[in-house]
């Protein structure tokens, strides 16, 4: 198979992709195009092909099957390499084709008739082909009449595509037509140095609770109206370009900018407001990420990521202005490796196991309870402490899949202590969304039934006060756990949102004081103060109350004279694996 040597300018490659998706409307009326040719010059079949460097694509197709193929193996790689119509009388008389798969092989063609799709800016996108199974000549007349229908197949798939590069509810270009921009080298060398800002004028959170609450066609209103005060506002110069990303977010494609010149674009954005209906105006929390583009461009995509990540560094350090830094950059892509390790370590039970930390009665000290701990042995980083890897799934599923593997173990581990007349109680740790799962209460129930353990021997310590009163459901399965004698407690009390009187609302038996509001009782008389009028408050409410990370004898015995039921600490006994913690009971049998 010979292959053409001749290069044309190529589609950029967003462009490829959003051909090559399938488009119901588009697709109707370009197979109408085919039934009209076919018809016309009496031909059995046709198709409609888009080409990159690699595939050649079929999008549309009359009456004949055609799936994706590598460019050098196709009749069209003559037609998009020439820009020229190229027209094949009898396959078999061509030595280009004569051995073809489809020529010798089924579906046996013997005539092609391929036009080029060119756009006005010189790119041919595909070609525009009818075939036969018998050789045939085309006349003048018929080869002008093709080449017309051909032109105009090419100005609506140019028209189709510039609807589809264009953001319909703002008018803006969107972020297809970024990628292209930014891979257009004559587009970067007209204004060389240039940087890349992703604005966030509405979060996600957002903007679905606007659509949700107002309704999408209020939220499309309110998008409008920010896309033209940014419009306004940021007064964009001859190298500047404003793209719409998706709803509330936007991308300045613009001059390199100075400190001042950045100064000056933050309160441009800063005092930007929008309208929610003619009588309300909403003030916008406005991220900006920004990063440099720099030649030559590695990939349109890549300098999005960019941005994208110093967007989110911004809102997560909370700060208005974020820039691109790599080392931020290397480091969230090793969470994200760590993330998808983390995944397959829960489903697949690899390297996680738990550590028991007891808990203890004031004065004595001996051992009452004990709190269950995850950890992780990774198979190539080593022990990995969980304040590395919890933050990163703790609003995803997985958070849900760790605790089930949590519970599941922690069963596992008392039935086997209940054989060795080991019966200390434990606790698990749970998040809002293992209580907002339908029938959680219900399957721990099942579970402590099947492992013949009684219900008093796990209890549940939960932490985001805020979310937890937030839900009835959340509240409702709190209560179903206590009734069917599950122990509840809040754990890390002290450590910000800690109202008395939102904390009745929450069923619960025991509160554990955060370590922060037990440090440095002995350095602090105005912390001892606070510290023993909150253990007597707290037990004069009914509730024992459990100090956390207690480290010194002192701060052990001063809490026990504030009548502090129960503490935990490295005091007492660090966390421990259920053979040392075995070892360590020894002294208290």
């Amino acid at each position: 198979m010979l292959e053409s040597d001749v290069k044309t300018r190529a589609l950029p490659p967003d462009e490829v992709g959003v051909l090559v998706r399938q488009d119901k409307t588009r697709d109707d009326v370009l197979r109408h195009f085919l039934q009209l040719t076919t018809s016309l010059f009496h031909m059995p079949a046709g198709y409609i092909s888009v080409l990159d460097d690699k595939t050649r694509n079929v999008i549309v197709s009359h009456q004949i099957s055609m799936a994706p193929k590598p460019r050098q193996f196709t009749f069209c790689q003559y037609v998009v390499d020439t820009q020229k119509p190229v027209i094949v009388p009898d396959t078999l008389q061509d030595a280009r084709f004569c051995e073809h798969p489809m020529v010798v092989g089924d579906p046996g063609l013997r005539f092609y008739a391929g036009m080029p799709l060119t756009f006005k800016n010189g790119c041919t996108m595909g070609t525009y082909c009818v075939v036969d199974t018998v050789p045939r000549d085309l006349t003048c007349e018929e080869l002008t009449s093709l080449t017309f229908i051909a032109e105009l197949v090419s100005s609506f798939i140019e028209s189709w595509l510039d609807v589809a590069l264009t953001d319909l509810n703002s008018g803006l270009p969107n972020m297809h037509q970024l990628i292209n921009d930014l891979q257009d080298e004559s587009f970067a060398e007209e204004c060389p140095g240039n940087s890349l800002m992703v604005i966030e004028c509405i979060g996600v959170t957002q903007s679905d609770d606007i659509a949700r609450v107002m309704g999408t066609s209020r939220l499309n209103t309110l998008v409008r109206d920010i896309s033209q005060a940014l419009l306004r506002v940021l007064q964009l110069s001859r190298c500047e370009k404003l793209y719409m990303l998706s709803a509330g977010r936007f991308a300045l494609y613009s001059k390199p900018l100075t400190p001042s010149d950045r100064q000056r674009r933050e309160q441009q954005l800063m005092a930007l407001q929008a309208h929610l209906s003619d009588a309300v105006t909403i003030d916008l929390k406005i991220y900006v990420g920004e990063t440099a583009i720099t030649l030559p461009i590695c990939s349109g995509h890549e300098i999005l990521r960019q941005a994208e990540s110093a967007l989110y560094e911004a809102r997560h350090n909370r700060l208005r202005w974020g820039i691109y830094n790599q080392d931020d950059d290397c480091r969230r892509n090793e969470d994200f490796y760590l993330l998808n390790d983390l995944t397959e370590a829960i489903r697949k039970d690899r390297g996680l196991y738990l550590v028991w930390q007891p808990k203890v009665s004031l004065p004595s000290g001996h051992p009452v309870a004990l709190e269950a701990l995850i950890r992780w042995n990774h198979s190539e980083r080593g022990i990995i402490p969980p304040g590395s890897f919890l933050p990163l799934i703790e609003n995803t599923s997985l958070m849900v899949e760790l605790t089930d593997w949590v519970i599941d173990h922690a069963i596992s581990q008392l039935a086997e202590w209940k054989r060795k007349d080991i019966t200390l109680p434990a606790s698990i740790n749970i998040s809002v969304l293992d209580l907002k799962r339908e029938n959680f209460t219900r399957r721990l129930l099942e579970k402590m039934t099947q492992a013949g353990l009684m219900n008093s021997m796990l209890g549940v310590e939960c932490l985001e006060t805020e979310k937890l009163l937030a839900s009835s459901q959340v509240l409702e399965e709190l209560r179903l756990l206590r009734k069917y004698g599950f122990t509840v407690s809040l754990d890390d009390f002290g450590a910000g949102y800690s109202n008395l009187n939102y904390l009745l609302r929450i069923p619960l038996d025991t509160i554990k004081l955060d370590k922060s509001l037990i440090d440095d009782l002995l350095k602090e008389p105005s912390r001892r103060v606070i510290v023993r009028n909150v253990i007597r408050m707290l037990k004069e409410l009914g509730y024992r109350v459990l100090a956390e990370g207690v480290e010194d004898e002192s701060t052990a015995r001063i809490i026990s004279d504030y009548a502090c039921d129960e503490a935990q600490g490295y005091f007492f006994a660090r966390p421990k694996t259920a053979a040392q913690l075995e070892a360590w009971l020894e002294k208290w049998m």
